[in-house]
């Protein structure tokens, strides 16, 4: 058995990196394991080393070092291959572990050696650039409008010295109340019309959390082979102001007072299109551009290090 980390070295503004690669160094050594460590340079290594990795080895298990965006990049690249893959969440939001007990386990590098490999679902995205049809896929949420607009001006807020996570949420949750910018589209959900119109927001989650722990899909499952399709009605921003603390606990299904306002479904495929060219939306907290996707859950779409042994 080989094991094989990625280490995105500005995943949590790069805090703390020298050190855990000491630790994993020393760990491996102990444990007599045969190991390696590649670190990151850029927007879409992670992927690469992953497939590089994948496909010369066999017996092998990657563990990823950074936040849900690098994990999403090594699932990406283990597609086809029988390759479980885990992570030590350094990053910023780190919400995908949230779906799973003891968070904190995954951020002990001697525990990673013990954890054994659980099949997850996955959600396969497709849509056409350049004439050309794209497939790819997310371990956890889609978010269009509100939630996904936060989560890409908090990405470009996290670049910036002295601005944490926290803080870079919440700063971009300020500043979308006062933009409002709410988004108009065609939502389709296993082939029959679901809305259509302009909303706040809307989510494709396999996953319960966003945005660094906003409890987004309380009924999300990553092994249901379904996913949760919620979209939320334009809102005054009176009415955001009150929504919000309701929908960061996960309680927005649970109040009968948002019936109206909320429109829920459990389904296999969501198809979602834009008025107008593009859109602009989150996928597991990494923004994207294009027109209209079709998402389908993938049941046991990868195999995740998530059970103790």
């Amino acid at each position: 058995m080989k094991y094989s980390f990625i280490i995105n070295p500005v995943a949590g503004q790069g805090k703390g990196i020298e050190s855990l690669i000491d630790r994993i160094n020393h760990v491996a050594t102990d444990k007599k394991v045969e190991y390696s460590i590649h670190v990151t340079r850029g927007v879409g290594d992670a992927k690469l080393i992953a497939q590089m990795l994948a496909g010369e080895n066999k017996d092998l298990r990657i563990i990823v070092c950074g936040g849900d965006g690098t994990f999403n990049e090594a699932v990406n690249g283990v597609i086809g291959y029988d390759v479980p893959v885990g992570i030590i969440p350094i990053g910023t939001g780190n919400d995908f572990v949230r779906n799973f007990e003891n968070e904190e386990y995954f951020l002990d590098v001697e525990k990673q050696f013990d954890l054994e490999p659980v099949d997850v679902d996955l959600l396969r995205y497709r849509y056409v650039a350049d004439g050309k049809i794209i497939d790819k896929y997310c371990t956890n949420v889609f978010n269009v409008g509100f939630d996904g607009n936060v989560a890409i001006l908090a990405s470009k807020l996290k670049e910036l010295p002295l601005v944490a996570g926290s803080f870079a949420y919440l700063s971009s949750i300020i500043f979308n109340l006062v933009a409002k910018k709410g988004q108009t589209l065609m939502v389709t959900a296993d082939g029959e019309d679901f809305y259509k119109g302009k909303l706040l927001l809307c989510s494709v989650a396999n996953g319960h959390y966003c945005g660094g722990g906003i409890c987004s899909s309380p009924k999300a499952s990553t092994n249901d082979g379904l996913m949760d399709l919620q979209i939320v009605k334009e809102l005054s921003r009176t009415k955001i102001l009150k929504f919000l603390p309701i929908y960061m606990k996960g309680e927005v299904l649970s109040k009968p007072e948002l019936s109206d306002v909320i429109k829920y479904k459990q389904v296999k495929k969501v198809e979602i299109s834009p008025q107008d060219k593009t859109m602009e939306y989150c996928v597991d907290g990494e923004p994207v551009t294009t027109g209209k996707i079709e998402i389908e859950v993938i049941e046991k779409g990868f195999k995740f290090l998530g059970k103790s042994c």
